[in-house]
């Protein structure tokens, strides 16, 4: 995952939601970054890393995209917690559980 300062930012209200919103996205990113750890191997071309990287990418880029379309953006909180539940069951984070808990 690539966070540019100068480029990367969040406007609107910080909700539970919101951050649970924020972090699936990263999540999602986070799982495909291992994922391509995992499909890169030592005797591999610089062009064949590449093109697995640009597939993961963009594999992860359309995971977002269709999480974003299906909870509006995370105002959909019966979307939002079906995707929570996705990532807990892939990389066992609760994000929902986590930020709630801690916001109490």
């Amino acid at each position: 995952t690539i966070f540019d300062r100068n480029s990367s930012f969040y406007k609107g209200s910080e909700s539970n939601t919101k951050l649970v919103y924020i972090n699936l996205i990263f999540d999602i990113y986070e799982y495909y970054r291992q994922s391509l750890k995992s499909s890169i191997v030592h005797n591999m071309t610089y062009d064949q890393a590449k093109k697995i990287c640009k597939r993961k990418f963009d594999e992860a880029s359309k995971t977002v995209q269709k999480m974003k379309v299906q909870t509006s953006s995370g105002e959909n909180l019966q979307y939002l917690m079906n995707w929570n539940n996705k990532m807990k069951s892939k990389m066992d984070i609760d994000n929902y559980s986590v930020i709630t808990n801690a916001n109490n």
